[in-house]
């Protein structure tokens, strides 16, 4: 009989759907979730990333030592900076997160001198979904579906009687319409949408999202999702390529998975506005893990 397992952290609800006897397991996932939040959360005095946002014009850099799990992390923050253009930045001022300073042999990270601080975000809850995972797996736990405020999910195996995890995914300005489904088995997903938490600039509604190279707010893009095989992966590439399709949807021009610097690895679906009515866009070699709900949308399939 499947239960279900909560716990409140990163500002949203994490919740692991697995089988009774995998409980104690389930916990420890947990476990390892709100240890992330310790270490990783910019809102807690004493965690890694408050210690590198002092900033320090005199004498060496500030800089932390980190685990080995958090080094891959900011390796992959790093190249994905650097691949895609700043579309995915979690560093919050002038230079880019691809300039900061990583020794890997020492496990440390330095922090520029000017104060500029890190939030890790959307790719924190993906890189704590997958510890969480790895303590199943290393639990024997086949299956689970693990998910953080629903917009980042990390499947184990399949339900009873399924070929693997069935996920909607729903419009963010009309949540009672589907955009499409996507299917998961020992894969993660991460969705990405302006909308939900908004801020009233000069008088107008804007979403949260924004270009970290100039501020733009995302506008035209309606959604992003990703399908990887971490969620930390899944994460960084969904704010990505969220970005990385509005620049080309204002400046009209297509969307196309070599222009948008997608990784081959990925899976990914785009729903977004032109001409009056909402188009998807599907890229990756496994695409057709989203099925795109029939309801006069315009689909259009990239190439794979």
């Amino acid at each position: 009989m499947p239960q279900s397992l909560a716990l409140a952290a990163m500002a949203t609800r994490f919740e692991l759907v697995l089988d009774d006897e995998a409980r104690a397991a389930g916990e420890s996932a947990l476990e390892a979730i709100a240890d992330v939040e310790r270490r990783l959360s910019r809102f807690r005095r004493d965690s890694v990333v408050a210690r590198l946002a002092e900033p320090r014009r005199h004498g060496p850099a500030r800089s932390v030592v980190l685990t080995r799990d958090e080094v891959a992390l900011v390796e992959l923050c790093r190249r994905a900076c650097a691949r895609s253009d700043g579309a995915f930045d979690p560093a919050l001022g002038e230079p880019p997160f691809a300039s900061w300073r990583v020794d890997r042999k020492a496990r440390r990270l330095f922090a520029p001198r000017d104060g500029t601080r890190l939030d890790f975000g959307g790719v924190g809850k993906g890189y704590a979904l997958d510890l969480a995972a790895r303590e199943l797996c290393a639990a024997g736990v086949a299956r689970a579906l693990i998910h953080g405020g629903t917009s980042s999910v990390t499947a184990l195996g399949s339900p009873p009687g399924a070929a693997a995890w069935k996920v909607a995914l729903r419009d963010p300005v009309e949540p009672e319409r589907a955009i499409a489904t996507v299917l998961l088995r020992d894969a993660a997903l991460s969705v990405s949408a302006p909308h939900g938490r908004v801020r009233i600039v000069e008088g107008r509604a804007r979403g949260h999202v924004v270009d970290p190279r100039d501020g733009t707010p995302v506008e035209r893009a309606r959604l992003a999702a990703v399908v990887a095989r971490h969620g930390a992966v899944a994460e960084v590439w969904s704010t990505a390529l969220l970005v990385l399709a509005e620049r080309r949807l204002r400046r009209g021009a297509a969307l196309d998975a070599r222009a948008l610097r997608l990784p081959p690895s990925i899976s990914a679906l785009v729903a977004f506005e032109r001409g009056g009515s909402l188009q998807v866009e599907l890229f990756g070699r496994r695409a057709a893990l989203f099925s795109v709900v029939p309801r006069a949308l315009a689909l259009v399939e990239s190439s794979r």
